[in-house]
């Protein structure tokens, strides 16, 4: 079909220069169409928003990225690293949510996972909308643990692991893919925290809530170096409350039986949530796979190890499989480094920008 094509042609299995045929167009044949769906002899338009290659002079594109094409037309560019929601698929690994449906990415009442389009950062999941450097707006995922509703492929990856107490805080949704849930109770280190978000422990998780010393966990809630807010929840004990020694403070500092302001940032290698608790300011897999502040030593890490962000890697480059590194694909994605048309999967490489380009543009 023609989204599987990098010039968004297809003329039976093969891919062509021709652009796809948008809605309302004579046609003999799905593959002719933008939408993958010709009935009747005419391309139909597609589901509740407008597919890759799609004229969208008058709807709205799944990519909410709509350009002028080489025919004059004004069409939908394609996505970046996956599909969103309603855009046309073959199989759940086309689509960012791992969820094809009846030749559709699944449109979810959730919030919108990593790769989604997006207009701002509230449709997010991670609470963070960014532009891939084409144009293209997508939900982008935060560094350290997975919030409530982001992608996880087990359940170590979920922020809300340690307080779901056992087993199934990533649930599946296909083979090797689950989102991360929202147990009851507070959100432990990592979870989003503020208006319209959760309420961070008062201690590390649910289960430290009795006996807890801090009477609200308001200052557990903290702005990130991605814009948003999120817990930094410990058994520990905030400004104000009553220690005796200076390790029971957050802060490090107890003076006359009072702890001190502030949090301790975490040395190299000690267990972490997320990079903002790590003094090297990066939280990522061990060895083992647990999350701990700088594993390598380093302030970042070398292509080949594993992470959790673009931000991790030297290389500035976290792949789809969570290693540092470029994805393995023969050819570049929409918003990639290259040097010619070869590199790209669009075959147009902008030489302003040295980045790969919609073919539409």
């Amino acid at each position: 079909m023609a989204v599987d094509c990098c010039s968004l042609g297809c003329d039976g299995s093969v891919c062509v220069e021709t652009l796809c045929l948008v809605g309302g167009t004579e046609c003999t044949a799905d593959g002719q169409c933008c939408s993958n769906r010709c009935e009747g002899g005419t391309c139909q338009s597609g589901g509740a928003c407008l597919p890759a290659g799609e004229a969208c002079a008058s709807g709205t594109c799944c990519s909410l990225n709509c350009v002028p094409a080489a025919d004059g037309v004004d069409r939908c560019a394609g996505l970046g690293r996956c599909r969103s929601e309603d855009e046309v698929c073959t199989e759940d690994g086309d689509c960012c949510n791992y969820q094809c449906e009846a030749g559709t990415c699944l449109v979810s009442a959730e919030c919108d996972v990593a790769g989604e389009a997006c207009a701002n950062g509230g449709d997010c999941c991670s609470g963070v909308c960014a532009d891939d450097g084409s144009g293209y707006h997508s939900c982008v995922y935060l560094d350290g643990c997975r919030p409530y509703g982001e992608l996880c492929r087990s359940d170590a990856e979920c922020c809300n692991d340690p307080a779901n107490g056992g087993p199934g805080v990533c649930v599946a949704v296909s083979e090797g893919i689950g989102r991360c849930e929202n147990p009851i109770g507070c959100a432990p280190a990592g979870e989003l925290c503020g208006p319209g978000y959760h309420t961070c422990c008062r201690c590390a998780t649910p289960a430290s809530e009795p006996g807890c010393p801090n009477p609200d966990a308001d200052a557990f809630c903290m702005g990130t170096v991605f814009g948003v807010s999120r817990c930094f929840s410990d058994d520990c004990v905030l400004e104000g409350g009553p220690c005796e020694d200076p390790e029971d403070c957050c802060g490090g500092v107890c003076t006359d039986g009072i702890c001190g302001p502030g949090i301790t940032c975490r040395e190299d290698l000690e267990p972490c949530a997320f990079s903002d608790q790590c003094c090297c300011l990066i939280c990522a897999p061990d060895e083992s796979g647990a999350l701990v502040c700088c594993p390598g030593g380093t302030p970042c890490i070398v292509d080949g190890d594993p992470c959790t962000t673009d931000a991790d890697c030297c290389s500035g480059n976290c792949n789809s499989e969570g290693i540092c590194g470029p994805e393995e694909s023969p050819c570049v994605p929409v918003g990639g480094p290259c040097t010619s048309p070869e590199d790209c999967c669009s075959d147009y490489c902008d030489t302003i920008t040295g980045s790969c380009q919609s073919i539409l543009i």
